[in-house]
């Protein structure tokens, strides 16, 4: 749901007695939940373990003294489908109490994670509201950027790299607004009205920043910049993994458009084939003579080698990743 739709519902006091906020953008249910102790004049959530309906059963039962409604908040409930079958005597006794939640309660729940169709989504829907908050598409990401530096002067071109290097819109990212809000505060703080790309790369998170110089790298086919970047950039194990991935992603989708090009799709279809931007179109285009087919095909699969290795033995992740790529790269 837009997060406009929800705030306007419940300024519209068009919230029932039953809430599931749930979805990937954890800024905006920390933000709704703000909203709501606000609009019932509340200090606190009565905050409880879905294992505590008892707790949960006679919180909902009083009547509140200092706020508009008791707000009783069951916080990161794991809806999976495993989690629901882990939980199902608390979620049964839940669902026994929906029809009967008093008027004066607003019971809430948070989930993070995937949520399973299940049988109480589907009496949540139906006696309450079912609030998701998913992550931005592009086109609203780039207005929210663009909003919340209002005062600022920065072109389209510098709007477009700082998407690129905040991997918020990259498939599977953990990144949120969270994170993105602290790299944008930067350069709100910046005591100056217009944002150039040198203040970017100075003051960008330089992890992010790294990964996409390293990807650029590797495609270029240019080995020393190649290991400069590995360097810097693998540390850990959890290190490992993140920057493995970006460059699965990018053989995949140079891989994907080479294809492409040959069946001359449109540059907009191909966008939406990637599910990547015109911008970063435009740049591995560039990329793409440099590969052959087979050394694409034969670059995937050694990096998926690599993962399932990575995986499963004890081995030095920055000197098998370094050396990895470098056959990557020597293949005539």
């Amino acid at each position: 749901m837009d997060f406009s739709l929800a705030k306007q519902k419940l300024d519209n006091n068009l919230l029932s007695n039953l809430v599931l906020i749930h979805g990937e953008e954890k800024f905006y249910i920390e933000k709704y939940l703000s909203l709501i102790k606000e609009h019932y004049n509340a200090q606190s959530f009565d905050e409880y373990d879905l294992s505590d309906f008892e707790k949960i059963y006679s919180s909902s039962e009083t009547i509140p003294m200092f706020s508009d409604k008791r707000l009783i908040l069951i916080d990161d409930v794991d809806l999976s489908k495993t989690g629901i079958s882990k939980n199902k005597d608390n979620i049964d006794k839940l669902m026994l109490y929906i029809k009967n939640i008093p008027e004066y309660t607003l019971i809430i729940i948070t989930s993070y994670g995937n949520v399973f169709k299940s049988k109480l989504l589907k009496e949540i829907a139906h006696y309450g509201a079912d609030i998701e908050f998913n992550k931005l598409n592009r086109n609203q990401f780039k207005a929210y950027i663009i909003n919340y530096l209002k005062g600022k002067k920065l072109n389209n071109n510098i709007v477009n790299i700082f998407i690129e290097y905040s991997l918020y819109l990259i498939k599977n990212s953990e990144k949120t607004l969270i994170d993105v809000n602290n790299e944008l505060d930067k350069f709100k703080n910046l005591e100056k009205e217009e944002i150039t790309e040198q203040d970017l790369n100075s003051l960008i998170n330089q992890y992010d920043k790294n990964i996409f110089d390293l990807t650029d790298s590797i495609a270029q086919k240019n080995l020393s910049e190649t290991i400069y970047y590995l360097d810097l950039l693998i540390n850990d194990t959890s290190d490992s993994f993140k920057t493995l991935h970006m460059i699965i992603r990018l053989f995949r989708n140079l891989l994907y458009l080479k294809e492409l090009l040959r069946l001359k799709v449109s540059p907009n279809e191909i966008t939406k084939k990637l599910k990547i931007s015109p911008y970063e179109l435009n740049k591995i285009q560039n990329f793409v003579k440099n590969w052959r087919y087979d050394q694409l095909r034969f670059a995937i699969h050694k990096l998926y080698e690599v993962e399932i290795n990575l995986k499963s033995n004890t081995l030095n992740s920055k000197y098998y990743i370094e050396n990895s790529i470098c056959d990557i790269l020597a293949k005539k």
